[in-house]
């Protein structure tokens, strides 16, 4: 059967990989570059959650784990629409780090009536400390459709960055705004949808230095939807959240606490208040172990009263090899943007989303097995309830359902990054999500990337693909981009995105089976500065 050989090739695949590469390999005296962590994972697939504010102790206390370097450059796989480059507010694609102000402008058109652009500025190394960003992307007769036939796609999303600790004490704000309109096609008796995000999160408070630290705080978020038509319909949400939080900290040990309050609404007056008291430790078991332990309780007003609970470790078992741990028992409010940017066709309902739990775990191994040559392997488990679209659409708009959902969820994953010749660099991964109570697999996929910065000294390539192995349907989803540097802060860009969408009958659709954006070439000026 096609899930029993697809579900075998994935728990073989890691351990060929790891028999194959793990031979010893001599060390290169030249110096690596640390880059972010290189994987197709779920979070890619399903959606990233949007974390709301937390006490970031990891650089007072990280544990003496040795750092493994990463290869250059970074894959990216576009499934199912035009993604701009992410702010990465101190962080820089090309050009120079020594300038005291940062700024990059982004903009660019293609096929299927597409636009795109982006204005990004920054400081770097600055006290205060700033960074502002906004991007524009559209698409409209996609999918071979006409213009104005509800085949429509556009997001903006502008987010700031600022802080300061010029007082002792750090003060913070970061904020983000999201909004995003989809065509229903001619299939709901909506014309199309329109939802609105946002978040903000700030506070002051004495850094997690020797002594006493910490100080108050606040979270803001919010949800919006629109239904237009002849008898359009809205819904909105609101949450906010004060937080205090304090603790004292050792030369290798922190010990704090967490208090929070949350007020949540909904669009017919409901709302929910949401109690939380946590108690924290982190620190260091020995020079290669460190922990993170966080222990509560949670109680929503008229509800029930539950007692969440994490623990994390982290070891670094040799120069080449490190694993982490994590499980517990999860309490939080649910979350609108991270289900809005997993189900693209949803109904928000009007009631406020009320809290997820359950028991959750995670067990990852990295290891180097030589120069630029890099094997990650995984797995998640959930046991709980977790908010997740609906099976069908609903008949009154086309649009899926939030559903309340008991899941139980294995999720095993691995990547292997590795070097092609001198110039190129390739990626492999693959993830699982299994429900084993059900025994069916949800999804599998798989992706394949390879890049070069350095085809000669101005031209760059990157070709991606990413392939969903449960679904028998689908087609794989591939990309490409070609880039020139007239100069060091300008580069040309030549992009196909899911060059293979034309082959799909019907066009690609997602599980409200409505379209989503398919094959796009595209063209684009990036000016760094």
């Amino acid at each position: 059967m096609m899930h029993t050989r697809n579900l075998f090739l994935l728990l073989i695949l890691p351990l060929l990989s790891f028999s194959l590469f793990t031979q010893e390999t001599p060390q290169d005296s030249e110096p690596d570059v640390e880059l972010p962590e290189l994987s197709l994972s779920f979070e890619d697939v399903f959606g990233e959650d949007l974390p709301l504010v937390e006490l970031q102790l990891e650089e007072a206390l990280a544990p003496g784990l040795p750092e493994l370097s990463e290869p250059e450059g970074v894959l990216q796989v576009r499934p199912h629409s035009i993604d701009l480059p992410s702010p990465v507010f101190d962080a820089l694609p090309y050009g120079s780090d020594s300038a005291p102000l940062y700024g990059r402008g982004y903009i660019g058109l293609g096929s299927s009536n597409s636009l795109m652009g982006e204005i990004e500025i920054a400081t770097l190394g600055a006290d205060p400390g700033f960074g502002l960003s906004y991007s524009h992307s559209s698409l409209d007769g996609f999918g071979g459709n006409s213009p104005g036939e509800g085949y429509t796609f556009r997001r903006e999303e502008a987010r700031v960055k600022v802080d300061y600790s010029g007082t002792g004490a750090d003060a913070f704000f970061s904020g983000s705004f999201i909004e995003e309109e989809r065509g229903l096609q001619g299939e709901s008796p909506f014309s199309s949808t329109l939802y609105r995000t946002m978040g903000a999160e700030g506070g002051y408070e004495l850094p997690p230095d020797r002594g006493w630290y910490g100080g108050p705080g606040f979270d803001v978020s919010g949800a919006y939807q629109n239904l237009s038509g002849t008898s359009p319909e809205d819904t909105s949400h609101f949450t906010l959240s004060p937080v205090m939080r304090g603790g004292y900290a050792w030369s290798s040990f922190m010990l704090g606490a967490e208090g929070r309050y949350s007020f949540r609404s909904g669009s017919e007056g409901d709302y929910i208040q949401y109690l939380r008291l946590d108690l924290n430790a982190e620190g260091d078991l020995s020079p290669r172990v460190g922990f993170i332990a966080e222990a509560g309780v949670a109680y929503i007003v008229d509800g029930d009263v539950r007692f969440p609970f994490s623990l994390l470790l982290s070891a670094g078992l040799s120069e080449n090899v490190s694993m982490e741990a994590s499980g517990g028992y999860y309490h939080s409010l649910g979350d609108y943007a991270a289900l809005l940017s997993m189900y693209p066709f949803l109904r928000i309902p009007e009631e406020p989303l009320a809290a997820e739990e359950g028991w959750e775990g995670d067990l990852s191994l990295r290891l180097r097995l030589g120069h630029d040559l890099y094997l990650r392997l995984g797995s998640s488990l959930t046991a709980g309830t977790r908010y997740r679209a609906g099976d069908a659409p609903e008949p009154a708009s086309s649009l899926l359902p939030v559903a309340e959902k008991d899941v139980r969820e294995l999720g095993p994953r691995g990547n292997l990054e590795f070097p092609l010749g001198k110039t190129f660099f390739g990626s492999f991964s693959a993830g699982l999500r299994y429900d084993y109570e059900e025994s069916s697999m949800e999804a599998f996929d798989v992706g394949l990337g390879v890049e070069s910065e350095g085809l000669t000294s101005r031209l760059g390539l990157r070709l991606q693909g990413d392939w969903d192995l449960s679904d028998n349907d689908q087609t794989p989803v591939l990309g490409s981009e070609v880039w020139y540097e007239p100069l060091e802060s300008i580069r040309f860009i030549l992009g196909i995105d899911d060059a293979l969408g034309l082959l799909d009958t019907g066009g690609r659709k997602d599980d409200s089976g409505l379209e989503v954006p398919g094959f796009v070439i595209r063209f684009a000026t990036e000016i760094s500065l």
